[in-house]
């Protein structure tokens, strides 16, 4: 009897991409509160420093950081993923409803990028005031 060929046993048991976040499971309610009020706070401070006309060096980080993390949590915060998936999607989420909106404020010709960023500001800080409070009545 011929030795089994390589193509007649099963393959070995490694981890795959897709398993991973069943491993390593859904970030904990307490890790989205901490991000929620990380966004929050990003959020806030944002406007501050736009409103006290802070110097650029100052305000475009903290900005920048507000613009991609503050419209995604709302959407995203409930998703039951881990923490670095929900982080990625965050950003990604909100990177392309700004991206829209951009696009969509171009189109109608009414170019205000002030106007357009406190108002996603604004719906982003409500929003994730919103999904806190959800969060902390889910909360064990």
């Amino acid at each position: 009897m011929a030795a089994p060929s390589r193509h007649d046993r099963p393959p070995p048991d490694r981890p795959s991409a897709a398993g991973l976040g069943d491993r390593l499971g859904p970030a904990r309610t307490r890790d989205r509160i901490r991000l929620g009020w990380l966004v929050f706070t990003l959020g806030l401070l944002a406007v501050l420093l736009g409103a006290a006309a802070a110097p650029r060096e100052v305000r475009g980080p903290v900005v920048l950081a507000a613009a991609t993390l503050l419209p995604g949590y709302p959407l995203v915060a409930r998703l039951p993923v881990d923490l670095a998936s929900l982080l990625a999607l965050q950003v990604c989420v909100s990177l392309a409803l700004e991206a829209a909106g951009a696009f969509l404020l171009v189109q109608i010709r009414f170019w205000h990028p002030q106007a357009f960023g406190l108002t996603v500001v604004g719906l982003g800080v409500a929003g994730t005031l919103v999904v806190l409070r959800l969060l902390g009545q889910e909360r064990p």
